[in-house]
């Protein structure tokens, strides 16, 4: 019997590149779910950097070992062939194998709506909102972002860093702000004891659940276990 477990990843990126600019991984979530279609009962797995025993990366990484060697167990999240396996290969030295893991980014649900709109690329959010899904948690760090891009010396200094990859793409300053947004959420996170009603922990665990719920609902997927 298949048992479905969403993974998604924070990471510290503070440059354009969301993978290449990442210099350490924040926190990794899961969710799965048990009951009518897997969606009755929903369960969340959150580690982070900061987090205590059990509750850690190396902790994280021993999870992800135990579920690679679960003959049923398949990891789904979106876009994670190109960035969540990337990075949790670089920063916790796990290759998970490709067998394991379905990317919704791949899925027939995914290429209905890229070609309905010509979309080279879907932004999960806007997936979301295709299908009806709940996406306000990402406005958490929309609003962040937005409130660093009103800044004056925050834009100054970022342009100066990034002239020409800002010059040669007008959503680049936006995507290095959304980055610090989520940098400094986690490092709020932190400090507040690490609140589960905090911005970060609210917008990592958001799209762990999303992304189960969509499996579930759209890719034909449920969690049998």
């Amino acid at each position: 019997m298949t048992k479905i477990f969403a993974f998604d990843i924070e990471t510290r990126s503070l440059g354009p590149n969301s993978f290449e600019s990442a210099v350490e991984l924040l926190s990794l979530q899961l969710c799965s779910g048990s009951g009518k279609n897997g969606l009755e009962k929903l369960e969340i797995e959150f580690f982070c950097k900061d987090g205590g025993k059990g509750k850690d990366l190396r902790a994280a990484a021993a999870r992800l070992e135990v579920l690679c060697a679960d003959k049923d167990a398949l990891l789904v999240g979106y876009n994670v062939s190109q960035l969540d396996l990337h990075a949790v290969k670089k920063f916790l030295g796990l290759e998970i194998p490709a067998k394991k893991v379905y990317d919704i980014l791949e899925s027939d649900a995914v290429k209905k709506v890229k070609e309905l709109y010509g979309y080279t690329y879907l932004r999960l959010e806007r997936l979301l909102n295709e299908y009806g899904m709940e996406a306000d948690y990402k406005q958490l760090m929309q609003k962040r972002a937005n409130e660093l891009m009103r800044d004056p010396r925050w834009v100054e200094e970022i342009t100066s860093e990034f002239k020409r990859e800002i010059m040669s793409d007008k959503n680049v300053l936006r995507r290095i702000a959304i980055g610090h947004a989520v940098s400094r959420a986690y490092d709020e996170f932190v400090a507040s004891g690490m609140d589960v009603k905090s911005d970060f922990y609210k917008y990592a665990v958001g799209d762990a659940v999303a992304e189960y719920e969509f499996y579930v609902r759209h890719c034909g997927g449920k969690n049998k276990a």
